[in-house]
């Protein structure tokens, strides 16, 4: 019932954006939940708990028939001891796949620190 009212939460943020967003229930139990974006660049992902995270379009490119995006967020408060999250999302047959990284800062620069899973999403265009 929990993603229910997120997916509708998403849902509303994304219809009231001017540009064309793209949204996608993940199937993760640890990192993210919900993934939001719109061609404006803008992000937004949810974690478990619930809270929302705000970030960028970084990349996008063809794949397969479809899109390939990457999505960071330079996080407010360290997750599993990363600074920064990075998802990429990408069509795999009839479904998506998102694929999660975190990095630590170290000296300054974002060094890779984490595997954040390769989980199955739902996700619609609007």
């Amino acid at each position: 019932m929990k993603n229910v009212f997120l997916l509708a939460f998403l849902l509303t943020a994304a219809c009231s954006a001017s540009a064309k967003s793209t949204i996608c229930k993940v199937d993760d139990e640890v990192f993210i939940t919900a993934l939001a974006f719109n061609d404006d660049r803008s992000a937004s992902y949810t974690d478990p708990s619930g809270k929302k995270h705000e970030g960028r379009v970084t990349a996008r490119r063809p794949h397969f028939g479809g899109e390939k995006t990457n999505i960071l967020f330079m996080l407010e408060e360290p997750r599993f001891g990363a600074d920064a999250m990075e998802f990429v999302l990408f069509p795999a047959g009839a479904e998506y796949r998102v694929i999660g990284v975190g990095y630590k800062r170290l000296d300054g620069k974002l060094t890779l620190d984490i595997f954040a899973g390769n989980n199955k999403a739902s996700c619609a265009a609007l």
